[in-house]
């Protein structure tokens, strides 16, 4: 999925929109499990000139998906106005909670990345954001692929309600700036929505 060609397009019209925006900016990356959010956002936030935070970090558990997004909003509310941030992490091999974690204050971009980071509760504090549509065979095959499989697969069925449970009165697609949408095959179209 990560070709050079859609990755530039991407983010030359991420910067166009964004344009000399007040710093720092906060780019949101969502996507049901298994599109490449991580992926795109490990090599977008760098790319961009700044850092990542992924929403991952906050889940407190395999239920903790809504949870995770209402404590994200305090989270983005702090680094979208400049100022350092802390939250509480779950230690996923030991499935418990894990230490806080302090998050330094941005200076220039933050990729906001995870299920839920384009939630409604989350959009005031973004500047853009960017879905990713992938078939969800490639999705699942993908999933399978990771490492972290043997712990994540026995709760694939639960993580997958909450995604759309999530997303039942409320579609990111919709309210997203790009739309990167991976074709069967591996093709990869970038739509923007008009303004």
């Amino acid at each position: 999925m990560l070709e050079a060609d859609w990755r530039q397009d991407l983010v030359a019209g991420l910067r166009l929109r964004l344009g000399v925006a007040r710093t720092p900016v906060l780019v949101g990356v969502d996507g049901w499990s298994g599109s490449g959010k991580t992926s795109l956002a490990l090599w977008l936030g760098p790319v961009l000139g700044g850092g990542v935070f992924s929403l991952e970090d906050l889940v407190l558990g395999w239920h903790g998906l809504q949870a995770s997004v209402e404590l994200a909003a305090s989270c983005l509310a702090d680094l979208a106005a400049g100022r350092p941030t802390v939250h509480p992490t779950w230690d996923w091999g030991r499935d418990c909670p894990g230490p806080c974690r302090h998050v330094p204050a941005p200076r220039s971009v933050v990729v906001v990345e995870g299920c839920g980071a384009g939630a409604a509760r989350l959009r005031p504090w973004l500047d853009a954001l960017v879905w990713l549509e992938v078939p969800a065979r490639t999705r699942r095959q993908r999933l399978e692929a990771r490492s972290d499989w043997d712990g994540y697969g026995p709760w694939f069925g639960a993580w997958e309600a909450q995604e759309a449970q999530l997303r039942a009165d409320d579609d990111p697609r919709l309210h997203s700036d790009a739309v990167v949408v991976e074709r069967p095959g591996g093709r990869v179209v970038v739509r923007w929505r008009t303004r």
